[in-house]
């Protein structure tokens, strides 16, 4: 094997994305094929660096070798989606699908691709699938209740959010999702409700607190929004806020977990990231996601 993607995995276990990427790109510019094994560890490693078109190029070596390998097809999806290819990635996650029809990760994928199109309907359809197979899955219950959202369908999309915090509380996503839905409409008591509702379940989390001295502005408390910035009157359990974000309340439907192709845990010591061993001959099952 082209010895420069033992160096790419190496370059991204220590954080030098670029490099990794450059790398990649010579090699298969070259005409050197890495092993599928290979691919699968290399190209979730390159998405979860946001290189995607690296990501995209390995994914699509490794299919060329093993078209019925699902991880290969779903990490293709989820990097052409990045890219905004949605009918491409629509069709990579439906062969991924096809190859592995029990698979939630994929069809998680394949909802939100459906919400990237604006197709409402299916994006339902998928999520209510979901939800079937998986009834306590709160993160599936959240993406229904976006999808409803962005249908305009606020009553069953804040049914669905509810259902998310019952089954998980510590979900800070759904208390956010919440927050920006009853903004949206101008219930900034309400929202601020469900803001206190959420630090009860996630104490000091920081996008709640922050979302709290958006509300605050926005509804024209902007006194009680400088208090509880300088920890003052009616900061309370809170604790001191930082300094909110400029902009809207957060509204994207996008879950930061949502796209995951891999396994490949976070950072390590030394800024290192934690990747699968791209050189194992028979590399453990990773599941889709």
């Amino acid at each position: 094997m082209d010895p420069r993607f033992a160096e790419a995995a190496a370059a991204l276990q220590q954080g030098r994305d670029e490099e990794a990427e450059r790398l990649v790109d010579a090699a298969l510019d070259d005409g050197a094929t890495p092993a599928v094994a290979v691919c699968e560890s290399l190209a979730a490693g390159l998405f979860q660096a946001k290189r995607m078109k690296a990501a995209e190029r390995v994914a699509r070596a490794g299919v060329a070798q093993q078209p019925k390998n699902r991880t290969l097809w779903n990490t293709l999806g989820v990097a052409l989606r990045r890219q905004n290819r949605l009918a491409e990635a629509l069709e990579a996650i439906d062969r991924a699908i096809k190859l592995a029809p029990k698979e939630a990760g994929a069809w998680s994928n394949k909802g939100n691709i459906h919400l990237d199109m604006g197709d409402d309907a299916k994006a339902i359809e998928v999520f209510t699938r979901l939800i079937r197979l998986h009834p306590n899955a709160a993160e599936y219950h959240r993406m229904l209740g976006v999808a409803h959202r962005q249908a305009g369908d606020l009553a069953k999309a804040e049914a669905r959010l509810a259902a998310a915090v019952r089954i998980q509380p510590k979900l800070v996503a759904v208390w956010i999702d919440r927050i920006a839905m009853a903004s949206s409409v101008q219930k900034f008591d309400e929202a601020l409700a469900i803001v206190d509702r959420g630090l009860e379940a996630n104490p000091g989390a920081p996008r709640l607190m922050e979302a709290r001295a958006q509300l605050l502005r926005r509804s024209g408390r902007r006194a009680d929004a400088e208090a509880e910035l300088r920890g003052g009157p009616g900061c309370g359990r809170r604790g001191r806020l930082g300094a909110p974000p400029a902009g809207p309340l957060p509204r994207r439907h996008r879950p930061p977990r949502g796209e995951r192709p891999l396994r490949t845990g976070g950072r390590t010591g030394a800024g290192q990231r934690r990747l699968p061993d791209v050189l194992r001959r028979q590399p453990e099952p990773l599941p889709l996601r």
